[in-house]
């Protein structure tokens, strides 16, 4: 509970917070890690350093408050970088992690025009969750060419 209070405190000195904030992301705690990541997002500090843990964060299932999805937005943030990411994603066994592929794949927006035939798998999955981010971000990629 201390360090999410010291982590809000610290998003307000915008000096020292990146540093502090991407050593948090490898915090053992999910919440702190949950917390950390909310921030980076909010704050806009994610820099090239934060792609390998945001990509483990993104591939470890059951995971709580929402990692998944927060890494999946924080790796929206580098544009194309994310692709490999999350066609790694889509097709992991775990639908937490597809569907936060999903959701990438929705912010990302145009970015992910490539993968046009991956969002439409997508928005065949099992799972209603997978389906609606993929139907989003189906819906964000415009006509196709």
């Amino acid at each position: 509970m201390r360090a999410l209070k010291g982590l809000s405190r610290i998003a307000r000195q915008a000096v020292e917070a990146p540093a502090f904030l991407m050593a948090a992301l490898n915090d053992p705690s999910q919440r702190v890690r949950s917390r950390a990541l909310s921030i980076c997002i909010e704050q806009e500090v994610l820099d090239a350093n934060a792609l390998d843990t945001l990509y483990t964060i993104l591939m470890t299932p059951e995971q709580t408050y929402n990692l998944n999805e927060y890494a999946a937005l924080g790796l929206a943030q580098f544009g194309a970088q994310a692709l490999e990411p999350f066609r790694q994603a889509a097709v992991h066994d775990d639908h937490v992690i597809r569907r936060a592929a999903a959701y990438g794949l929705w912010k990302l927006g145009d970015v992910a025009a490539s993968e046009r035939a991956l969002v439409i798998r997508l928005t065949q999955d099992e799972r209603l969750g997978v389906r609606t981010y993929a139907e989003k971000a189906l819906a964000g990629l415009g006509e196709s060419p």
